[in-house]
């Protein structure tokens, strides 16, 4: 399990990319944050 910081208030979407590689997450403070899920995934 990740954690992924950054928004301010709850996420409301998540979306992956057609080729899987970005994740986009939409929040209620208004912002979208896109996340390299490779990245991610191999994060400590």
């Amino acid at each position: 399990m990740k954690v992924l910081n950054g928004h301010t208030e709850a996420i409301t979407r998540l979306v992956f990319s057609h080729d899987g590689r970005t994740l986009a997450s939409g929040s209620k403070d208004g912002t979208i944050l896109l996340w390299d899920w490779e990245k991610v995934v191999n994060s400590e």
